[in-house]
């Protein structure tokens, strides 16, 4: 086989001769190789890349005075000398060349001095670099008074063809995420785009194989095997969907791009091919195995099983055997416990994994009976009959979901964290007494031994601390080792079958009860914040040794002769309704209590396995979840769990903290709000995105303090650093995320929104007094609802759409003049809309045929507006044909956009003209081909396209076609191919935007 490789370079420099004797100036212009990219060459003495004569032939005139108009011009860009700029005269003598130096061409290079269109001027005067392409570089002598030419048009030209293949951009990652419904973006880059030859004459192949078996090589693939999917489209993008041939999660699939052009000339190295591509889309979502079930209770299920490395969530369903419906409980662990369930009853239960967005399957399903419900007989007086516990030796692991005893009582572990042989966590104390009714109890550093019987520590009831149900193996071995068996005990002071006679009536209500020990005294605080000092010798008028105070709404509190207090009761003796009232405070303490455990024992078992292999997949998972807010030093870790360990002492403060954050307390006051009256676990009663937001609250109060004291040469400025690159107007704020540590004084600081043009920065917007810190939330004053900015510019309308720049300043000073500042460019799309119900469709008239432009203003009249006349001065023409026939950009194209996105953003259809061919049938503008009627706005992967009706068919379906979509490329034109495959092919680009009036009968 023989590989021929080609490269042409067509150099053409062309000096043009005077074409009438009225040009008394003649001009010679001569390129020099090798050709530059950068403008400032072109200046450069040293480099003497552009070679300009002129020569006056007129002999009637001496010291002529002249300037130069120069125009470059290809690859869609124009630079044109500024009309009105007058540098100092070039002075001709007949018969004597004038050689243009670098002088005089440095000052007509400035792009200030210059008209730029098709390229950002902003961007071309930084990098003064020249896209690749095809230049036609032009000088013309003008009377240095009159402005008028008086030469002819010495012209260089230089030409560059054959192109490279395609670069592929997306997908990247070696492993995408499944999304569902079916989505994959693909993306590439063009490289024929300089080639005046193929720019407009390109069409791309893309082409999907899948790689079956698993392991092959990805170019062998693409070369010996037909491709599972196979497109032709006209753009650099194709949104893999529904309906395209369904991915298999888990496969590897290659993927490749092949530009060719329409006329079959061969103007593509490797014939337009790509490289090959591969990716894995996604994992394989596999079934959950080793389900397992068994009864807890007469009530009760526990249903375990063994779950897949990438599942993220399961939810078990349960049901009675018979019935058609399934009851679902979601889980994150691989174990859950389903309670309420009815006695001596045959159930169905079976899992179903989560893997992100793609749900699992199920290939198991067990049936399981509660038991029949056990008649005990209690004797609330006897005393217990524990046997001695013997055995001391300390259990290797305990689950959550495993089952112990404590002094008689069965308890459930529903969550367990382990430190070295002690564990701490919740579980649930089953009650014999009221018929196996679960206590929420809290384990305190128990131990438990081989027989899973609790050997240290004790189980805490969460109900009432000083309540019945305190298992401390503290007093029970104690007992244990001395009588042979173990007593639950009931703390009197507590708990009362009649509460003792009131020794103290309080006004109001009371709000704290405090007993000092040192001056042996009780002070009463009601809900005015009234104080009542009282001794309690002389107050205990029963002289019982107990304290008895009430107040004028009943609630009961008492102080016994030791100084511990209880309460408050009501009349009967319960819990009183002063509890209630401090439901929020006990909802916050317990939320923080389970977000720190969750903190301990994610930190713990990193630093567990840091750095350890292998690992199992159940801890490779817990590593992959690790809170992206912690440090991932071991170090750093380390104060984490100190503050961790001191907060969980001092839970008030850490909420304290989060209620003086104004822009946190109203969610987290929310989710308190949510969870009062619920049972802890509190994470159940929340979605794992409020969780995730929970967590995400207290972070930062866990992380190093930040030190902003004095100077430091470790000032650290970054703005934007979550910062997405678009954003759709009205469809969401714009978060931007910024650092600003404070070591330095910054104290005077701002957030500026500029909307690049290509004249000009034009301010939209700024706020003053940021706030300094790590990781800060912009807040939007104008707009403080929520966290971002609200896309609307001072006078609070929102913006339009396109090329915008964000930036924040911070200084030492109010002038600015010592600081530091961060900027990045974004690019703002419009919302979607359709207004297709309003316009009623107008299809082909075969008794008018070249009738295109009545059947579009029919469609306005159908829905009540009719377009301007065809010299009217809001007309906005985007595109126009030269004198050769080629279409140019005009330099108000964006313009034509911003009409249509003005007349949409009202509900109003506008008509727009289009160019499919060479010619046209005597519009005016001598360009516009054929007319269609914008009914709607969509804006996809970074792209916003504009759906059409078109007249062109008399089938409704066809002319009123969701793929009637034109699309708004890079360099603002707007095009489609129309009909894409059939005979009716056609490439549209839009020349011209007719506004609507409303008809007014």
């Amino acid at each position: 086989m023989c590989l021929l490789s080609i490269t042409i370079t067509l150099l053409l420099s062309v000096s043009a001769q005077a074409q009438n004797a009225s040009n008394p100036v003649q001009v010679t212009s001569n390129l020099m190789t090798p050709y530059s990219l950068y403008l400032s060459d072109y200046s450069d003495a040293s480099q003497k890349k552009w070679n300009i004569q002129l020569l006056l032939k007129d002999f009637t005139k001496t010291d002529y005075q002249a300037k130069l108009r120069i125009t470059i011009e290809g690859a869609g860009i124009r630079l044109r000398t500024r009309q009105g700029f007058s540098p100092g005269p070039i002075r001709l003598n007949p018969g004597i060349p004038y050689q243009v130096d670098a002088t005089d061409l440095t000052q007509y290079l400035r792009i200030q001095n210059m008209e730029v269109s098709g390229i950002n001027r902003n961007k071309l005067a930084s990098t003064q670099k020249l896209p690749e392409g095809f230049y036609h570089f032009k000088i013309e002598v003008l009377d240095y008074n009159r402005n008028n030419r008086v030469s002819n048009i010495g012209t260089s030209i230089a030409w560059l063809v054959l192109n490279d293949p395609p670069l592929l951009n997306l997908p990247f990652q070696e492993k995408i995420r499944i999304q569902d419904p079916q989505q994959v973006q693909f993306q590439w880059t063009p490289r024929h785009t300089s080639s005046p030859n193929s720019a407009f004459e390109t069409e791309y192949i893309f082409k999907l194989w899948e790689i079956w078996p698993e392991g092959r090589d990805a170019n062998e693939v693409a070369r010996t095997t037909r491709p599972l999917f196979e497109r032709r489209i006209m753009t650099t993008s194709y949104f893999y969907g529904l309906n395209d041939a369904m991915l298999i999660p888990g496969r590897s699939y290659a993927w490749q791009v092949q530009a060719v052009n329409l006329n079959g000339r061969d103007l593509f190295k490797n014939q337009g091919k790509s490289e090959v591509r591969w990716f894995k889309y996604g994992d394989e979502c596999l079934p959950i195995t080793n389900l397992g079930a068994e009864a807890l209770g007469t009530d009760r299920i526990r249903i375990t099983w063994e779950g897949g490395w990438n599942h993220n969530r399961y939810v078990a369903q349960i049901r009675e055997k018979g019935e058609e419906k399934w009851i679902n409980y979601g889980t994150n662990i691989e174990t859950k416990v389903v309670y309420d369930l009815q006695v001596n009853t045959e159930y169905q239960i079976r899992v179903l994994p989560s893997c992100g967005a793609l749900e699992g399957t199920t290939e198991n399903t067990l049936t399981l009976s509660t038991p029949e419900q056990d008649v005990q007989d209690l004797d609330c007086g006897a005393e217990s009959d524990l046997p001695l516990i013997e055995n001391r030796e300390p259990i290797a692991e305990l689950n959550a979901g495993d089952q112990i005893t404590a002094a008689g009582f069965t308890v459930i572990l529903t969550e367990v964290i382990k430190t070295g042989e002690t564990y701490t966590g919740m579980g649930l104390i089953e009650v014999p007494l009221f018929n196996s009714a679960r206590v929420e109890a809290v384990l305190n550093d128990i131990k438990v031994n081989t027989d899973k019987q609790l050997i240290g520590g004790n189980v805490e009831s969460t109900l009432n601390p000083n309540g019945p149900f305190i298992l401390d193996t503290d007093e029970v071995i104690e007992e244990l080792s001395e009588e042979g068996t173990g007593e639950q005990t009931e703390n009197a002071d507590n708990s009362f079958e009649e509460l003792p006679d009131t020794d103290i009536d309080i006004e109001g209500e009371i709000a704290d009860v405090e007993y000092d020990e040192e001056e042996g005294t009780i002070t009463v605080t009601d809900t005015e914040g009234n104080t009542t000092e009282i001794d309690p010798e002389t107050a205990d008028e029963n002289q019982d040794g107990e304290t008895v105070l009430e107040d004028e709404e009943g609630n009961v509190y008492v102080v016994d002769e030791d100084g511990e207090l209880s309460g408050p009761y009501n009349p009967d003796g319960d819990v009183g309704e002063g509890e209630n009232a401090q439901d929020s405070q006990n909802v916050q303490e317990e939320l923080i209590r389970e977000v720190l455990v969750f903190y301990k024992q994610q930190i713990n078992a990193w630093i567990e396995n840091y750095e350890k292999g292998p690992l199992d997949k159940v801890i490779i998972k817990q590593m992959s979840d690790f809170p992206d807010c912690l440090p991932d030093d071991v170090d750093e870790l380390q104060d984490v769990l100190e503050k961790i360990k001191y907060y969980e002492s001092n839970k008030d403060e850490l909420i304290s903290l989060i209620e003086e954050n104004e822009s946190i307390i109203d969610r987290f006051e929310f989710l308190v709000d949510k969870l009062n009256g619920e049972q802890p676990p509190y994470v159940e009663g929340l979605t794992d995105n409020e969780w995730s937001e929970l967590l995400g609250m207290v972070c930062p109060y866990l992380l190093p303090e930040i030190d902003i004291e004095g100077l430091s040469e470790d000032l650290e400025f970054v703005a934007f650093e979550s910062l997405p690159n678009s954003y759709q107007l009205k469809e969401n704020r714009y978060n931007f995320t910024y650092t600003i540590l404070d070591t330095l004084s910054l104290s005077y600081n701002k957030f500026e929104i500029f909307q690049l043009t290509e004249d000009d920065t034009v301010l939209v917007n700024n706020y003053s007094d940021l706030d300094t810190g790590k990781e800060n939330s912009f807040i939007d004053t104008q707009d403080q609802d929520s966290i971002g900015w609200s896309g609307k510019d001072i006078n609070g309308d929102y913006i339009k759409a396109g090329d915008y720049l964000v930036n924040i300043v911070a200084s030492i000073d109010s002038s600015y003049s010592n600081g530091f500042q961060d900027s990045s460019e974004i690019r703002i799309f419009p919302f979607d809309m359709s207004i297709t119900d309003d316009v009623e469709f107008e299809g082909f008239d075969s008794s008018d045929p070249a009738g295109c432009f009545r059947r579009a203003a029919d469609m306005l009249e159908n829905a009540g507006y009719e377009t301007v006349a065809p010299n009217h001065e809001d007309i906005v023409q985007m595109t126009r044909n030269n004198e050769d026939d080629i279409l140019e950009i005009q330099d108000n194209i964006v313009d034509g956009i911003h009409l249509i996105n003005e007349y949409l953003d009202d509900d109003i259809p506008i008509m727009d003209g289009v160019d499919y061919r060479a010619g046209h049938p005597g519009n005016l503008d001598e360009t516009t081909d054929h007319w269609l009627v914008i009914v709607g706005r969509t804006t996809t992967n970074n792209q916003t396209c504009y759906r059409y009706y078109d007249a062109q068919t008399a089938h409704e379906t066809i002319g009123t076609s969701s793929e009637n979509q034109l699309c708004e490329q890079d360099d603002y034109t707007l095009t489609d191919t129309y009909r894409e495959g059939s005979v009716y092919e056609r490439t549209y680009t839009v020349t011209m935007v007719r506004p609507s009036e409303e008809i007014n009968d």
